[in-house]
């Protein structure tokens, strides 16, 4: 995941590539979210105008300020977003996290990619309790007590260094 303000050069266009898509930036700031494990590329404009489309040309978007464009590659086809919060999506470039009716179970794999924790539940269910919350704690102890509080939730630590939320 990355952010990146670039200037318009016409002459030496910038592109990112992330397996079967192509970002090119057309002078902008933006944000470009591909892990392997979500099975897709995210991209949101924060300013400027950004090309997003496949490495093969077949399809693709162009993306304005407060939208983003999300490529599946199960499906292999785009989709367009209005934004209406763009700290949902940006947040983390300002040192937070802000999280509005997330299930947990999302939220544990900001956390993961954040902190390099690693995050367990003691049931599947209560991986779809859902948080809003801005966590703006620079501390993975002060951003658990939020989430354990928010949602009426104990953690602890194991042996493995691993946390565990469970039920209160």
């Amino acid at each position: 995941e990355i952010y990146i303000e670039v200037a318009r050069d016409e002459e030496r266009p910038f592109y990112i590539h992330s397996g079967e898509v192509t970002v090119e930036v057309l002078g902008t700031s933006f944000s470009v979210r591909s892990y392997p494990e979500d099975e897709q590329v995210r991209v949101v404009v924060d300013s400027g105008l950004v090309s997003f489309e496949r490495t093969d040309g077949d399809e693709g978007l162009k993306l304005e300020p407060m939208q983003s464009g999300t490529y599946s590659y199960t499906s292999g086809h785009f989709i367009r977003s209005q934004i209406d919060d763009p700290e949902l999506f940006l947040g983390w470039t300002k040192g937070f996290l802000k999280f509005q009716d997330t299930p947990l179970n999302q939220v544990i794999r900001e956390l993961e990619r954040r902190y390099n924790v690693n995050l367990e539940l003691a049931s599947p269910s209560i991986g779809e309790k859902l948080l809003t919350a801005t966590l703006k704690g620079r501390e993975i102890q002060n951003v658990l007590d939020v989430i354990a509080t928010a949602l009426s939730l104990d953690y602890f630590s194991n042996e493995d260094g691993s946390i565990t939320f469970s039920v209160s």
